[in-house]
């Protein structure tokens, strides 16, 4: 159980290399439920993938305000 916990930390908090990341997939697959002491580990990963959307779409939102703005050529 706990080299499972440490598996599903390391997936959780793994870098973005662009790639898709072909091992967690087999994970979730055979996963059946997340339990409350399994979801401790993933509440900050999310946080943080949840803030870095959130600040990715803050972005697009002011290019997209600052694109109306430019004078027609």
């Amino acid at each position: 159980m706990l080299d499972y916990t440490y598996h599903l930390r390391a997936s959780a908090m793994h870098g973005d290399t662009g790639k898709p990341d072909t091992t967690s997939v087999s994970a979730i697959a055979t996963a059946c439920r997340l339990t409350y002491a399994q979801a401790v580990y993933w509440i900050d990963p999310l946080l943080t993938a949840i803030d870095q959307a959130n600040s990715q779409l803050a972005g697009i939102r002011q290019i997209e305000v600052e694109r109306k703005n430019l004078p027609d050529e």
